[in-house]
């Protein structure tokens, strides 16, 4: 009977695809990238560009951890409470 249960690390990477949300990944030899935006992905690699548009490609093996960043919070937020 095949799996039918969809996998985790897309639908994460998918969600932060979808809504362009700024994340940092952190690869295994130590160096972190931050505010990237996932553009795409497949079952190798993903696809991410910078705040600069400078577009990179990320073998998914060479990956340790991947953050989404906080966003800020807008000044018209907090003083609507």
């Amino acid at each position: 009977m095949a799996d039918t249960r969809g996998n985790l690390q897309d639908e994460f990477l998918n969600q932060i695809r979808k809504e362009k949300l700024p994340v940092s990944i952190h690869v295994i030899n130590g160096y972190q990238f931050n505010h990237l935006k996932v553009i795409s992905f497949d079952n190798y690699v993903i696809l991410v560009e910078d705040d600069g548009g400078v577009q990179r490609l990320i073998y998914k093996h060479a990956i340790s951890t991947i953050t989404i960043e906080q966003k800020a919070v807008k000044k018209e937020q907090l003083t609507a409470k």
